[in-house]
Protein backbone atom coordinates (compact mmCIF):
# COMPACT_ATOMS: atom_id res chain seq x y z
CA UNK A 1 0.00 0.00 0.00
CA UNK A 2 1.57 3.60 -1.19
CA UNK A 3 0.99 6.13 1.67
CA UNK A 4 0.09 9.67 0.89
CA UNK A 5 1.98 11.94 2.81
CA UNK A 6 0.67 14.73 1.82
CA UNK A 7 -2.81 13.21 4.00
CA UNK A 8 -0.97 14.53 7.09
CA UNK A 9 -3.64 16.49 9.44
CA UNK A 10 -1.74 19.65 10.75
CA UNK A 11 -3.41 21.10 14.17
CA UNK A 12 -3.33 24.32 14.46
CA UNK A 13 -0.20 24.93 12.52
CA UNK A 14 1.79 23.14 15.43
CA UNK A 15 1.73 19.39 15.21
CA UNK A 16 3.46 17.58 11.92
CA UNK A 17 0.79 15.08 11.53
CA UNK A 18 3.05 11.56 10.00
CA UNK A 19 0.85 10.06 12.79
CA UNK A 20 -1.99 10.01 10.19
CA UNK A 21 0.21 7.95 7.96
CA UNK A 22 1.38 5.92 11.27
CA UNK A 23 -2.33 5.48 12.01
CA UNK A 24 -2.96 4.01 8.71
CA UNK A 25 -0.16 2.02 8.41
CA UNK A 26 -1.16 0.02 11.83
CA UNK A 27 -4.89 -0.02 10.68
CA UNK A 28 -3.63 -2.12 7.99
CA UNK A 29 -0.63 -4.21 8.90
CA UNK A 30 1.59 -2.56 5.93
CA UNK A 31 5.02 -2.39 7.35
CA UNK A 32 6.15 -0.06 9.83
CA UNK A 33 5.06 3.20 10.73
CA UNK A 34 6.77 6.77 9.58
CA UNK A 35 8.41 8.95 12.25
CA UNK A 36 6.39 10.26 15.24
CA UNK A 37 4.56 7.26 15.97
CA UNK A 38 5.18 3.70 15.26
CA UNK A 39 3.36 0.23 15.90
CA UNK A 40 5.14 -2.28 17.90
CA UNK A 41 6.46 -3.91 15.25
CA UNK A 42 8.46 -0.49 13.42
CA UNK A 43 9.37 0.33 16.76
CA UNK A 44 11.16 -3.38 17.28
CA UNK A 45 12.66 -3.03 13.84
CA UNK A 46 10.51 -5.49 12.05
CA UNK A 47 7.44 -5.06 10.13
CA UNK A 48 4.21 -5.99 10.07
CA UNK A 49 2.33 -9.47 8.92
CA UNK A 50 2.01 -9.61 5.16
CA UNK A 51 -1.49 -12.01 5.13
CA UNK A 52 -3.75 -9.61 3.77
CA UNK A 53 -6.47 -7.49 6.17
CA UNK A 54 -9.34 -9.12 7.13
CA UNK A 55 -12.92 -7.72 6.47
CA UNK A 56 -13.07 -5.35 9.63
CA UNK A 57 -9.68 -3.82 9.02
CA UNK A 58 -10.44 -3.06 5.56
CA UNK A 59 -13.39 -1.24 7.11
CA UNK A 60 -11.08 0.93 9.14
CA UNK A 61 -9.08 1.67 6.46
CA UNK A 62 -11.66 2.63 4.30
CA UNK A 63 -13.28 4.97 7.56
CA UNK A 64 -9.67 6.42 8.28
CA UNK A 65 -8.91 7.23 4.51
CA UNK A 66 -12.29 9.14 4.19
CA UNK A 67 -11.82 11.17 7.44
CA UNK A 68 -8.29 12.12 5.59
CA UNK A 69 -10.54 13.57 2.87
CA UNK A 70 -12.79 15.01 4.85
CA UNK A 71 -9.91 16.51 7.27
CA UNK A 72 -8.46 18.34 3.71
CA UNK A 73 -11.63 19.87 2.78
CA UNK A 74 -11.71 21.41 6.15
CA UNK A 75 -15.23 18.85 6.68
CA UNK A 76 -14.03 18.94 10.28
CA UNK A 77 -17.23 17.50 11.53
CA UNK A 78 -16.84 14.58 8.89
CA UNK A 79 -13.88 13.68 9.34
CA UNK A 80 -13.90 12.91 12.94
CA UNK A 81 -16.84 10.98 12.09
CA UNK A 82 -14.89 9.00 10.00
CA UNK A 83 -12.49 8.55 12.60
CA UNK A 84 -14.31 7.24 15.13
CA UNK A 85 -16.08 4.95 12.64
CA UNK A 86 -12.39 3.49 12.51
CA UNK A 87 -11.63 3.59 15.96
CA UNK A 88 -14.64 2.09 16.46
CA UNK A 89 -13.62 -0.81 14.37
CA UNK A 90 -10.13 -1.70 14.66
CA UNK A 91 -9.09 0.43 17.85
CA UNK A 92 -5.54 1.63 17.69
CA UNK A 93 -4.03 4.41 19.80
CA UNK A 94 -2.57 6.53 16.36
CA UNK A 95 -5.60 7.55 15.73
CA UNK A 96 -6.60 9.25 18.67
CA UNK A 97 -4.43 11.69 17.35
CA UNK A 98 -6.49 12.09 14.60
CA UNK A 99 -9.45 12.59 16.57
CA UNK A 100 -8.07 14.76 18.83
CA UNK A 101 -6.85 17.31 16.25
CA UNK A 102 -10.92 16.86 15.22
CA UNK A 103 -12.11 17.97 18.15
CA UNK A 104 -10.21 20.64 18.46
CA UNK A 105 -11.46 22.40 15.30
CA UNK A 106 -15.10 21.64 16.16
CA UNK A 107 -14.74 23.40 19.21
CA UNK A 108 -14.61 20.30 21.27
CA UNK A 109 -11.86 20.67 24.02
CA UNK A 110 -12.83 18.26 26.46
CA UNK A 111 -13.22 15.57 23.83
CA UNK A 112 -9.66 16.57 22.16
CA UNK A 113 -8.05 16.69 25.65
CA UNK A 114 -9.00 13.44 25.98
CA UNK A 115 -8.10 11.58 22.92
CA UNK A 116 -4.80 13.14 23.07
CA UNK A 117 -3.89 12.41 27.01
CA UNK A 118 -4.85 9.17 25.73
CA UNK A 119 -2.61 9.17 22.63
CA UNK A 120 -0.04 9.44 24.98
CA UNK A 121 -0.82 7.23 27.36
CA UNK A 122 -1.58 4.28 25.13
CA UNK A 123 1.24 5.59 22.84
CA UNK A 124 3.75 5.55 25.53
CA UNK A 125 7.30 5.51 24.50
CA UNK A 126 7.00 5.00 20.92
CA UNK A 127 5.63 8.74 21.02
CA UNK A 128 8.55 10.43 19.49
CA UNK A 129 9.95 13.11 22.12
CA UNK A 130 9.21 16.02 19.52
CA UNK A 131 5.58 15.10 18.82
CA UNK A 132 5.19 14.28 22.59
CA UNK A 133 6.43 17.80 23.43
CA UNK A 134 3.97 19.14 20.91
CA UNK A 135 0.89 17.71 22.22
CA UNK A 136 1.64 18.10 25.27
CA UNK A 137 2.10 21.97 24.31
CA UNK A 138 -1.19 21.84 23.00
CA UNK A 139 -3.26 19.75 25.94
CA UNK A 140 -2.06 22.89 27.96
CA UNK A 141 -3.56 25.32 25.73
CA UNK A 142 -6.67 23.15 25.82
CA UNK A 143 -6.57 22.78 29.97
CA UNK A 144 -6.92 27.02 29.46
CA UNK A 145 -9.85 26.83 27.00
CA UNK A 146 -11.93 23.80 29.15
CA UNK A 147 -11.07 26.49 32.24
Amino acid sequence: MELDPMSFLPLRGLLSAAVSTAALVALSGAGPAMAGDQPEEAAAGGTAMDAPPDEKTAEAVGHFKKGVQFFDKGKYAAALAEFLKSYELKPAWQIRYNIGICFTETDGPVDAYEHLTLYLEEGGDLVAPERRAEVEQVIEELRGEIG
